[in-house]
């Protein structure tokens, strides 16, 4: 059973994304007054930092979509037009940029606002009919004017392998696979990751893109977490997928070199390489690897 040691980047908030129980339709214009109410400026992507620190204290009037809750605190997001001035007098960074000055709930919290900003401006116009759509719910969905269809904010769900081969007479070490895509910068290696195509299960997925990408067949596949991802409406899914041993070959292009690791390999390439960036899957998921082969 793999270890891992925590859950992945911008997983494990807490937030209850629902009003308090009985809330009436004037809840929100009283608890965005509350003392304790957090209203988190965003703009095209990017919050805002003042001193270092998220700032959550953006004027109320402000206030755009409701997030939920962090026990009493309720939560909302202030788009901020992308020719309004610095209305905070904070630095506006990109949220992947300032996810190393966020606190673990603080860095999902962004990435959701994110999200749903990114979610209402992209669905101004109803796929069916092509009316306008207008805001419900505090944000968290949109109604057609047209044909009235209740519009909820899409997601992009993406597979990534910690492909495995077990230990045997030749190689007495378990190993993982990595590769390195076709325009990856210098010898940057990653693991085999793949959108869910459209009536694939995520196992299918994760089977395919094996498959496609290092010509390998997934012996057994186990989910191991997942995590959203701003890219800004994804959702990475991981899994380990063991495989027969059996020498990688790439068939479709993208995959321009591949290489098996022990975990002392890996552990001597993360002397000198990165593992990924520090808020993706795929570091948390190598990294997560090596403790449980007894190389944190």
């Amino acid at each position: 059973m793999m270890i891992c040691m925590t859950a992945p980047p911008y997983a494990g908030l807490r937030l209850d994304r629902e009003p308090p129980p009985h809330a009436d339709q004037h809840w929100p214009e009283r608890a965005l007054h509350a003392p304790t109410t957090m209203v988190v400026p965003m703009r095209d992507g990017a919050c805002f930092l003042r001193d270092g620190e998220l700032v959550t204290d953006a004027p109320a009037e402000r206030a755009t979509w409701f997030l939920g809750r962090l026990g009493e605190r309720a939560v909302f997001v202030a788009d901020l037009p992308a020719e309004s001035g610095d209305e905070t007098a904070a630095d506006a960074v990109d949220t992947r940029v300032a996810y190393p000055s966020l606190s673990r709930d603080e860095a999902a919290l962004v990435n959701h606002a994110r999200a749903l900003c990114h979610w209402h401006a992209t669905a101004a116009h109803c796929p069916t009919c092509g009316a306008p759509t207008t805001p419900a719910g505090w944000g968290s969905h949109r109604t057609c004017d047209g044909c009235g269809r209740l519009l909820f904010p899409r997601l992009e769900p993406a597979v990534m392998a910690l492909i495995t081969a077990p230990a045997d007479q030749a190689h007495p070490q378990e190993r993982i696979l990595l590769v390195q895509h076709a325009g990856a910068a210098g010898d940057r290696l990653a693991l085999v990751a793949g959108f869910v195509e459209v009536g694939e299960s995520l196992e299918d997925a994760v089977v395919r893109e094996v498959a496609e990408e290092v010509g390998l067949e997934v012996a057994r596949c186990r989910y191991l977490g997942s995590q959203p991802w701003p890219f800004p409406a994804g959702l990475m899914i991981a899994f380990r997928a063991e495989v027969r041993d059996a020498p990688p070959q790439p068939t479709d292009g993208e995959i321009v070199a591949t290489r098996w690791f022990t975990a002392a390999e890996l552990r001597d390439r993360a002397e000198h390489h990165s593992l990924g960036p520090p808020d993706s899957l795929n570091r948390w998921l190598l990294t997560s690897w090596l403790a449980e082969q007894g190389h944190a």
